[in-house]
């Protein structure tokens, strides 16, 4: 297991989603390293507008190994849960939980005391 904590900016997004391509691609799982970089970025934005208006916004990322998938998890400290919106053709945004779901063998997010988890499983 990985797991690290950033500041919510949006510098957060490029380095755990670096961080996630690296992780994996130790652990011989090249075959997900692409599309967990891409869900990673996908995750981490979300938490990171979610944190924006919180006195001292911070995300995290863990990512773990199963023996057949990987599982990344993103907290941020908001307690508004995420919800997939059927993005139209002309949509600019709304995109991002569809993208996640396209890409996934499950996903969901779990309330926490302080915020929430955002999970994925590829």
């Amino acid at each position: 297991m990985c797991s690290l904590e950033f500041c919510a900016t949006p510098s957060a997004v490029c380095c755990a989603r670096s961080l996630a391509k690296r992780v994996i691609l130790e652990w011989g799982r090249a075959d997900l390293a692409d599309t967990a970089e891409l869900l990673v970025s996908e995750l981490v934005t979300n938490a990171v507008l979610a944190s924006a208006a919180l006195p001292s916004p911070v995300v995290r990322l863990w990512l773990a190994a199963e023996p057949d998938s990987i599982v990344i998890r993103v907290w941020d400290g908001s307690a508004k849960m995420p919800r997939r919106r059927d993005a139209g053709p002309e949509s600019e945004d709304g995109w991002g939980l569809m993208l996640v779901e396209s890409l996934s063998k499950q996903w969901g997010a779990c309330p926490e005391p302080t915020g929430k988890v955002v999970w994925v499983q590829i």
